[in-house]
């Protein structure tokens, strides 16, 4: 019996290890090692009827990570407000693999506008990411493909757009918000 409770014991100290591990890969670096806090991404569109913008806010801490949303169009006030929290784990792991996925040639700017977004009435992907040092990123991206713009700044426009579509369509003030519209 004795044996039984050693082994029980030995698990939980096991599993409870590698929920700790997972929790530290969950960090995200820079290119140059800096420790990313914060992730605010989305898409805009100035010429639109209805909902023109879909922000998230995305933080992480080292006790957990949140998701917030601004359907407001307050983008172009540049005073976004992130008020309703987004609750899905699978939109979670989707962010984790955009960002993961994250050009390195973005890194060597700190505010760099890629091609001309929105300016077609075509919308634009705008992008920020706040390092632990309170060094801010932030981008603003053309959908459309161009020789200005290198391919894997395109590339990653198309899955940042995909992210937000994801993301959108399973919130669930999202899915209020387009009955609203129709």
């Amino acid at each position: 019996m004795r044996y039984k409770i050693v082994l029980i014991y030995l698990f939980l100290i096991l599993l409870s290890l590698s929920c700790r591990e997972a929790k530290k890969a969950d960090k995200l670096e820079t290119a140059n090692n800096q420790i990313i806090k914060e992730y605010v991404f989305g898409r805009f569109c100035g010429e639109c009827r209805g909902i023109c913008t879909l922000m998230y806010k995305f933080t992480l801490s080292e006790n957990d990570t949140l998701m917030y949303s601004d359907y407001s169009n307050s983008y172009f006030t540049g005073n976004l407000k992130f008020l309703n929290e987004v609750k899905s784990k699978q939109n979670k792991q989707n962010i984790y693999a955009v960002l993961h996925s994250f050009p390195s040639i973005l890194y060597e700017n700190k505010e760099k506008m890629y091609g001309y977004p929105d300016y077609t009435d075509g919308c634009g992907i705008y992008f920020e990411f706040t390092t632990i040092e309170n060094q801010t990123y932030k981008f603003t991206m053309d959908f459309r493909k161009s020789e200005d713009i290198p391919n894997e700044i395109t590339d990653y426009t198309y899955k940042m757009n995909s992210l937000v579509n994801k993301i959108f369509n399973t919130d669930s003030l999202g899915k209020e918000l387009i009955k609203e519209k129709m």
